[in-house]
């Protein structure tokens, strides 16, 4: 139902959970409801670049608890290859928390979730997604996944709150894998958290300003334009 609510308030782009964005345990994707909604998404005016997944909430790619690590890992997996299968090009996550071991371990955490992640990805789906390809009317053949990296809020251990860490993380990301296979989510709320103002139209221009000397607007692909409960 999800394009068809997009389109009944005029949305150009929506995003999705695949799964239930609070728990665990995912319910398999059902052919029939890939199929409707691959053909609903074709003959619809939404893009198919402009629709996203969110990864669930629980998941934390950073943390060095080794059997949080492997059950978060197991599910960008997942997530990945579902978001294939739906033929939706682009995988939104929250990077996480270090856990107090320092942002360098939970730096090279996340890393190693990504890499395990697209090695696997490739090797579950391929088939799947090969079958998937048949149901979609514009002759797609481009089911490869990004990842998009939303920068966090700042909370106590999160890391990637500041532009600069930001693009620290997406640079070694890059270097390690597919270049195309990574991007950025812009989060106003998280941002202005952080401490980037954007309560005027001056200082939103210093801050994308900011944002496109240290990140580059050419990886940004989505915004997140949330209101924040605190100043603003």
């Amino acid at each position: 139902n999800s394009i068809d609510n997009a389109l009944k308030i005029g949305c150009s782009t929506f995003q999705i959970f695949s799964r239930n964005p609070r728990g665990w345990v995912a319910r398999p994707l059902q052919d029939e409801d890939v199929e409707n909604f691959r053909k609903k998404l074709s003959k619809s005016k939404i893009d198919r670049d402009s629709v996203f997944i969110h990864m669930p909430y629980l998941p934390n790619l950073s943390s060095s608890d080794s059997k949080l690590h492997k059950k978060s890992t197991d599910t960008l997996v997942d997530e990945l290859s579902r978001s294939s299968i739906l033929g939706i090009h682009y995988l939104i996550l929250h990077l996480g928390s270090h856990g107090g071991k320092g942002k360098a371990n939970g730096i090279n955490q996340l890393m190693k979730a990504c890499k395990f992640a697209f090695d696997n990805y490739y090797k579950l789906s391929s088939s799947a997604v090969t079958e998937k390809k048949k149901s979609d009317n514009n002759g797609n053949s481009k089911d490869s996944v990004t990842i998009v990296l939303e920068n966090s809020a700042g909370e106590k251990n999160s890391i990637a709150s500041k532009f600069d860490e930001l693009a620290l993380i997406l640079d070694k990301l890059k270097s390690s894998m597919d270049r195309d296979s990574f991007g950025i989510c812009l989060d106003t709320c998280h941002a202005f958290a952080a401490g980037y103002d954007l309560r005027t139209d001056d200082v939103v221009d210093d801050t994308l300003d900011k944002f496109n000397s240290e990140v580059g607007l050419k990886n940004l692909k989505v915004i997140h334009l949330n209101d924040s409960k605190d100043e603003l």
